[in-house]
């Protein structure tokens, strides 16, 4: 039986850069909405970050980041419309099978960060050609879980994944966005296309 319990618990590693902090370069601490401390008390988190490739410069920069607790992350997403979770939920199932791409990585005991994180999940589109993507993992204390996540989503498919929203759902990320992520005036303008998706 113990052994069966081990197969099936996530693979983790220590939390890798892509997913510390861009503001403070260490780990993230508390949960954005409840502001519970997530390394002391252990809890399960999601980190999402959405990064723009800025050309002209050959540059990257994290128009928002966060950590939220998965209870809160639950929570949230409670706000999202009927409507926008059916249309996701049937886009997603349209274009990959989370189970059987972690399935994948775990058979070939691939634990490279980038090679989760260095292709769309919907597009197969590199990171180093999108103009913005995001990326999401799982975490727990100082540990990132390999289950469905870490992945990342490109430009192209959070454009055609924000049109499925509906106006409430849209609203209810708008008012998420300027309550909780606080943008500086300079990308505010950004923010406005940049999505947050609880997926």
């Amino acid at each position: 039986m113990a052994s069966r319990q081990n197969e099936m618990m996530p693979q983790h590693i220590h939390i890798p850069k892509p997913f510390h902090s861009e503001a403070t370069g260490k780990l993230f601490e508390t949960c954005i909405h409840c502001r519970r401390h997530l390394l002391d008390l252990n809890l399960h988190y999601v980190i999402e970050k959405v990064v723009r490739y800025y050309d002209e410069m050959k540059t990257t920069d994290t128009i928002f980041e966060y950590a939220v607790c998965l209870q809160c992350y639950q929570e949230l997403r409670k706000s999202l419309s009927s409507e926008s979770i059916e249309r996701l939920g049937a886009y997603l199932q349209k274009h990959i099978d989370l189970e059987m791409r972690r399935h994948e990585f775990i058979e070939k005991e691939d634990m490279d960060i980038t090679h989760w994180i260095g292709r769309c999940i919907i597009k197969d589109k590199p990171i180093q050609a999108c103009r913005e993507y995001q990326i999401m993992c799982e975490c727990v204390g100082d540990r990132m879980l390999f289950t469905l996540m870490p992945y990342m989503i490109c430009d192209d498919a959070i454009e055609e994944m924000s049109d499925l929203l509906s106006e409430k759902t849209q609203g209810f990320f708008d008012d998420f966005r300027k309550r909780f992520l606080g943008p500086p005036p300079e990308v505010s303008e950004l923010l406005k296309t940049s999505r947050v998706l609880f997926l």
